[in-house]
């Protein structure tokens, strides 16, 4: 049983490498992709010894905490994104967009914005803004992130048009 387990447990861990490496490539990281699983595996293998240093739920508690923070930024600009290409009842085709990439900085800037934005609304063991400890550790952090990154994105898109020279200069 203990054979199957370690067998099983470094599948699994070697799926989880190669896919951190492969997401670590995606946000423009420019490395090999075995350099990008070492660098993964170390990040992790830090994360884990962390962990395991102390109490291990309130720490695991406040990883999830932290990797959840990134979630509603990210639903405000794809939200933002869908009405804005499926308004006055048009019919949204993946393949057309495909063939006509589009700039994608507007959508990294109200992300990076939103994360920044809910930063001082976190309220976890390992930091509590200042705002979340005015209000007696409410945790307004996901509410404020998909708000900011829906309304930045949706600014920048009305800034930045699709096509236009403002578009294909920058």
């Amino acid at each position: 049983a203990l054979l199957v387990i370690t067998l099983t447990a470094v599948s699994s861990n070697a799926m989880n490498d190669y896919s951190g490496s492969l997401a670590l490539q995606t946000v423009g990281v420019r490395l090999r992709r075995p350099v990008s699983a070492v660098v993964v595996t170390v990040v992790a293998f830090a994360l884990i010894l962390w962990m395991h240093s102390g109490d291990l739920a309130s720490k695991f508690e406040d990883v999830l905490l932290v990797i959840g923070y990134w979630v509603p930024p990210f639903v405000g600009v794809v939200t933002i994104d869908w009405w804005a290409r499926t308004r006055h009842k048009r019919r949204f085709d993946v393949v057309s967009e495909v063939a006509m990439p589009q700039r994608g900085w507007p959508a990294l800037v109200a992300f990076v914005v939103g994360c920044d934005a809910a930063v001082p609304f976190m309220n976890t063991s390992l930091y509590t803004g200042p705002v979340a400890a005015a209000a007696h550790g409410a945790d307004l952090a996901y509410y404020v992130g998909l708000v900011v990154s829906g309304v930045v994105y949706a600014l920048l898109r009305m800034v930045v048009r699709p096509g236009s020279q403002r578009a294909a200069g920058v």
